[in-house]
């Protein structure tokens, strides 16, 4: 239960005994576990958020991963310019799962996945984010759990046709990363295919079906995403969304 009693829920925010969804609920637990860390190590006034710096550290733990390289404290610290504050540091710390002088990942895993989702979608609705960069971001297999959490979160959030536009131009731009060009591709058709079923979408994927020169991988995906029905927001009920820092 990530939501049992240990941890120690603030009681100025209570937590709703009625989330909408599972990604409600994990932004719910979420924030509560943020506030109480902050309070418990005596965390005073930050240029940065808690949950940015765990959104971050889930996505340098997911990428060590795949990449099967370590990810040492130190230099996730240091990137993220904590290392000589103790006070947000040990907070930090506190949801890492720490072997030695690497970080293995989070103590929940739920809580990497929800992590996870957040900086993807994050990255999805920065402008600030190019193309290049957003294919580069969803060309690393990701587990069935955050593709559900990045799915809930743009169906509760954001706008899923602006989204779309978003993936479908850097559908163009992943042929310029190395060895997992398709891969990117298959991904970005993937969400393209379920959260947006507008006019544009579906030329797109059309688009792709008939390029000469795209491996066949990606045109079956295209195929796929074509036939899959896309969510869009009034699927599910909003709830209340608080977006990581970007």
């Amino acid at each position: 239960d990530v939501c049992s009693s240990d941890l120690r829920t603030p009681s100025t925010e209570p937590l709703s005994l009625d989330p909408t969804n599972e990604y409600d609920l994990l932004r719910q637990c979420a924030k509560a576990v943020e506030q109480d860390e902050l309070q418990r190590h005596h965390v005073g006034q930050t240029s940065v958020s808690l949950r940015t710096l765990w959104s971050r550290a889930a996505w340098e733990s997911h990428r060590a991963r795949r990449e099967k390289s370590p990810l040492l404290l130190a230099d996730l610290e240091t990137a993220l310019d904590i290392s000589t504050t103790t006070a947000l540091r040990k907070a930090f710390e506190s949801f890492l799962e720490i072997l030695g002088p690497k970080v293995v990942g989070f103590v929940h895993q739920v809580f990497l996945e929800y992590w996870l989702a957040e900086f993807l979608v994050n990255r999805m609705v920065d402008p600030r984010v190019s193309a290049l960069e957003l294919a580069e971001s969803l060309s690393y297999q990701r587990s069935v759990v955050t593709n559900r959490l990045i799915r809930l979160r743009i169906a509760a959030c954001e706008d899923p046709g602006a989204i779309a536009a978003r993936l479908r131009e850097a559908f163009w731009a992943a042929s310029q990363i190395p060895h997992r060009a398709e891969f990117a591709k298959n991904q970005l058709l993937y969400f393209v295919g379920r959260i947006d079923g507008g006019p544009a979408t579906r030329q797109f994927l059309s688009t792709v079906w008939r390029t000469e020169g795209e491996a066949p991988f990606v045109k079956y995906s295209a195929a796929f995403a074509a036939v899959t029905p896309g969510i869009t927001s009034t699927s599910i009920a909003a709830p209340e969304c608080s977006r990581t820092s970007r």
